[in-house]
């Protein structure tokens, strides 16, 4: 999958990629929205990072999306106060054990100067977003 005026995939079959498919409208509010789109080892869920998406804290936040029992990804969730601050969040991937969650955060400070970090914490929590997201979808 990748992003690049919303989120794509390539399908693989006979080892060879098919063409590119738009699985998303980055214009559709109900839809997943954003880029820089990491799909979890398990191909369980998806983060994205988002700007101005429902819940945003500010400036680019990050989103999480599951996959149900059949294969559809479900409405993007904002990651909330654990991840998100009024800062850039951004390019969002899980450990391959998927217990840490690493992500990048730029922000400016007052003197109009800027920093970056990159961030890593525990990643227990996305199952609650997931149980809340999959019965939402339905």
């Amino acid at each position: 999958d990748y992003s690049s005026g919303g989120l794509w995939t390539c399908p693989f079959a006979a080892g060879k990629a098919g063409l590119p498919l738009k699985l998303f409208d980055p214009r559709s509010p109900q839809g997943l929205i954003g880029g820089h789109a990491f799909v979890s080892p398990d191909e369980d869920c998806l983060l994205t990072a988002w700007m101005d998406g429902p819940g945003h804290r500010g400036g680019w936040d990050i989103y999480i999306s599951f996959r149900d029992d059949q294969g559809n990804w479900s409405p993007s969730i904002n990651l909330g106060d654990a991840v998100n601050t009024p800062a850039d969040e951004d390019f969002p991937l899980l450990s391959p054990s998927g217990r840490d969650l690493y992500f990048f955060r730029h922000q400016q400070s007052e003197g109009g100067g800027e920093s970056g970090d990159i961030f890593r914490i525990d990643a227990g929590f996305l199952h609650a977003l997931k149980e809340k997201s999959l019965s939402q979808a339905k």
